[in-house]
């Protein structure tokens, strides 16, 4: 098997065993909702460890762990970054006190902090 494919193969894997946890950035994580997360669910969405690494428990109510590589881009020996996201095409996704924005070498757009926007 040619390094390319054995690689290839291995993200394939390791994508797997995630048991579909993680959504990849630019994906909708399973959700009918382009945001990723149905509409009466973002306004519920709970605050608590948005942004931060997604535990082995899964995210809070309304979150999705979202999967992505950093500014280095994604490839052998880079790091996958995986953190629990509230995904927005509009504010009107975000819950109350956020809004929707780009985290450009991140996990794409998600529901940030009003003030950080």
């Amino acid at each position: 098997m040619s390094g390319a494919r054995a690689v290839s193969v291995a993200l394939a894997v390791a994508s797997l065993s995630l048991g579909g946890a993680c959504a990849r950035r630019g994906g909708t994580g399973g959700s009918a909702v382009p945001g990723g997360t149905a509409p009466s669910e973002t306004r519920q969405a709970s605050a608590a460890g948005l942004h931060e690494p997604c535990p082995e428990t899964g995210c809070a109510t309304g979150q999705r762990c979202v999967e992505y590589c950093g500014i280095a881009g994604c490839g052998p020996g880079r790091p996958t970054f995986r953190t629990c996201e509230i995904r927005c095409e509009t504010s009107a996704d975000c819950p109350q006190g956020y809004a929707c924005g780009t985290i450009a070498d991140g996990p794409g757009r998600v529901c940030m902090l009003r003030d950080l926007r």
